[in-house]
């Protein structure tokens, strides 16, 4: 695995048509390190070249991470198909580490492809929102990011338990970072639950970056308060 590794890593410094074809097959591997190394060899090549090639990839571990290959490099116009692809992906049989590295393609597409089309952006939410929360505090990171991304419903109430149940402080500064900049979707008794839990951060532990986070937190979610809101 480490010669095949250092071979695939030759086509990290250049360009050559054949390196796709010579990488492709280990998209597919159970070794995350050589997927890493073959998805880097092919996103070194010109995405003309493996851009169908992702697209219709029908592997599940493979597709992902060509799929995420294209999510990097690919042009705001490939999102629509970008998505229809994920949108095969057997979702109810993926593994946690499949779904983390899924939830990664969606979350890198919008970042680098822009927001979605409304119909594409409802067909995401039909395949995902379903999915929150899980019982992996991973994959609930991951969904809770793309979800809010996306502004889906009952994100606000859903993220708002995992804070208030959350077993470390971790966790639920993650969640309240995201949920702090939603301004959709709230109650009074969410949004008095979500400062609660701000009040309560006071006795996490660690050191100054802890009360600066939790000071943007407070600041973020205020900024998102209407004035009558804020009174009360």
């Amino acid at each position: 695995s480490r010669e095949v590794r250092h071979q695939l890593e030759q086509f990290h410094r250049r360009r050559d048509a054949s390196a796709v074809d010579i990488a492709w097959p280990h998209l597919n591997s159970d070794d995350r390190w050589l997927r890493f190394a073959a998805r880097l060899a092919i996103e070194r090549q010109d995405p003309a070249l493996w851009r169908e090639r992702a697209l219709s990839e029908s592997r599940p571990t493979a597709s992902i991470a060509a799929l995420l290959a294209l999510a990097r490099l690919g042009r705001a116009e490939d999102q629509s198909e970008l998505l229809a692809a994920m949108d095969r992906l057997p979702m109810e049989t993926l593994s946690r580490e499949q779904l983390l590295d899924a939830l990664r393609v969606w979350a890198l597409s919008f970042i680098r492809q822009g927001h979605p089309s409304d119909s594409d952006r409802t067909h995401v939410l039909e395949l995902l929102d379903p999915l929150y929360p899980q019982t992996s505090n991973y994959v609930n990171r991951e969904l809770c990011r793309v979800l809010t991304c996306l502004q889906a419903p009952n994100v606000v109430p859903r993220t708002v338990e995992l804070i208030r149940t959350a077993i470390g402080q971790e966790d639920a500064i993650f969640y309240s970072q995201l949920l702090a900049r939603v301004s959709e979707g709230w109650t009074a008794e969410t949004r008095e639950s979500f400062f609660d839990s701000l009040l309560a951060a006071r006795s996490y532990q660690g050191g100054k970056l802890l009360s600066d986070s939790l000071l943007h937190i407070r600041e973020d979610a205020i900024a998102t308060l209407t004035d009558s809101e804020k009174q009360h």
